[in-house]
């Protein structure tokens, strides 16, 4: 429906909810992990009954069933199983091989990182959500389509992405020092590196909707995620003997670029929009040059102590890396914020 502002207000709003009743269950009456069960439990059941009281106030939902539209929907739906599930298991094998090659200690460790470079994933993923329908829209129009528009807009939000990744990765570390104990702070060092990977999959995103648009692609979805999945747990096996933490996202960078890959090759297949891989590959390098700029300090420093010295030079690199973003969408900023505002 195109509600982006109504679909972020919700997110968030489910989002505090479920950080307030952690606080609440874990923090203050001290649940333990049971507190963290019962604020899932909790907030899920919330969400629902919201859903089911909206979808019902606008009439967008009745109890039957349409025989047609679930052979449809599961015609659709049932090939893309695999593509949800295989990341996930990938994840899981890495923690294990993990565990089994070094200890519990580094699987603390990783497990921390992951959640805050998979940040950078929400970001992507979130904004996709939003961009999807329009894009949809876009395609729908056939003779109509201004795939310029769509090819400016990409870029746009490419930056955007390389704003958020680059905040992440250079404050990771003192984001970790106010939110973690000290046995944690090493934690930091992987941060950038899980970043980097998802700032690999950017294209992934803009090429997915691709086959997402189209019913006979959309089947073709799990060759990627299965492949590549697959790619992760033979390389982990291999990596992780050999530099432990980092050999897993080292694997995860090399499935990532396969995923990528095939995506990038299907989607060509049935559309060409007009999106360059040579443009997402020069940013992807600018971006990682910034972050080696900016980080440089703090890697040769190790774990030491967060300083204002360091954090006063990382905010300087990250001013510079917008100021280039702005000066390389001053054509486009104006069209962007005009069809933002027509998504409202």
């Amino acid at each position: 429906m195109q509600l982006a502002k109504k679909s972020a207000i919700t997110s968030l709003s489910y989002f505090f909810l479920q950080v307030a009743l952690n606080i609440l269950f874990v923090a203050i009456l001290k649940f333990g992990a049971n507190g963290v069960l019962l604020s899932l439990v909790i907030s899920n059941t919330v969400a629902i009954v919201w859903m089911l009281f909206d979808l019902g106030k606008h009439h967008l939902f009745c109890f039957c069933i349409n025989k047609q539209l679930l052979r449809e929907a599961l015609h659709y739906s049932i090939p893309i199983i695999p593509h949800n599930l295989s990341t996930h298991i990938a994840q899981f094998v890495s923690r294990v091989f993990i565990n089994a090659n070094t200890s519990l200690v580094s699987v603390g460790l990783f497990g921390l990182a992951s959640k805050f470079g998979s940040l950078a994933d929400m970001v992507q993923n979130s904004v996709n959500m939003a961009f999807q329908p329009w894009f949809f829209e876009q395609l729908s129009k056939r003779e109509a389509l201004d795939t310029k528009q769509i090819v400016s807009l990409s870029n746009s939000l490419v930056w955007l992405y390389g704003i958020v990744f680059l905040g992440l990765a250079l404050f990771s570390q003192e984001l970790i020092a106010l939110m973690a104990t000290d046995a944690y702070q090493s934690s930091w060092m992987l941060v950038p590196l899980i970043v980097a990977v998802f700032a690999i999959k950017t294209p992934y995103y803009f090429y997915i909707n691709i086959l997402f648009y189209y019913k006979k692609a959309a089947k073709y979805i799990f060759i990627a995620t299965v492949s590549s999945s697959l790619l992760n747990v033979f390389l982990s096996y291999f990596f992780i003997k050999a530099w432990g933490m980092f050999g897993s996202v080292a694997a995860d960078a090399i499935a990532m670029l396969l995923r990528v890959g095939i995506v990038v090759y299907l989607a060509n297949k049935f559309s060409k929009i007009g999106y360059s891989l040579v443009r997402f590959g020069l940013h992807f390098l600018f971006l990682l040059l910034c972050m080696v700029v900016g980080l440089y300090p703090s890697y040769v420093q190790g774990n030491a102590s967060v300083s204002i010295g360091a954090c006063l030079y990382k905010i300087g690199v990250l001013i510079v890396f917008c100021s280039i973003a702005l000066w390389a969408n001053k054509g486009s900023i104006g069209g962007t914020l005009a069809i933002l505002r027509k998504r409202r």
